[in-house]
């Protein structure tokens, strides 16, 4: 997929015409995220710790370790 392309399918399906746009920059964070990896945050967050810990894992989502 070229840069800017809206996705059509995800998972080797296909996305209806309402689906499409409304996900679509859902479906992209997440083809790039595993592409090229990195730490990805919502504009709503406020970090008051080092993110170094979290490097070391290919991705996590809404982990708490204290749990």
């Amino acid at each position: 997929m070229k840069p800017g392309e809206v996705p059509l399918r995800i998972y080797n399906r296909s996305l209806s015409k309402s689906f499409k746009f409304h996900y679509a920059s859902n479906i992209e964070r997440y083809r790039l995220l595993l592409e090229y990896g990195t730490i990805y945050l919502d504009n709503d967050l406020f970090i008051i710790q080092n993110l170094n810990k979290y490097r070391k894992f290919e991705m996590t989502i809404e982990w708490n370790p204290k749990q």
